[in-house]
């Protein structure tokens, strides 16, 4: 339970070092690159993946073992979305994209 608590309070805390940036980008235009953006394209997501693998790390039962491996996947396709729309959407994406990794 210990490696599992861990695990939810790194991710928990990637969500809100994450939601912190983009609140103090919120008057800027285009996509935000500075602070935790500089390191993850997606670290709030990640931050939800590692509470799900703590969760199911953490309480290891018949329903995590069932929808920790679906939120998880669920999550990398909203990632995987995102990133289409932003391709489409800024023309600097793409350098960002090359030159920051998906996570951490």
């Amino acid at each position: 339970m210990a490696y599992g608590a861990v695990l939810m309070i790194i991710g928990a805390f990637l969500i809100i070092v994450g939601w912190i940036t983009l609140y103090r980008n919120i008057k800027r235009e285009g996509f935000v690159t500075n602070g935790i953006y500089s390191y993850s394209r997606h670290p709030q997501y990640f931050g939800f993946i590692l509470i799900i693998a703590g969760w199911f790390i953490g309480w290891p039962t018949i329903l995590t073992a069932i929808f920790a491996p679906i939120l998880i996947y669920k999550y990398v396709n909203v990632c995987k979305t995102e990133e289409k729309e932003m391709l489409n959407k800024f023309s600097g994406y793409q350098g960002y994209k090359e030159s920051v990794p998906f996570f951490i």
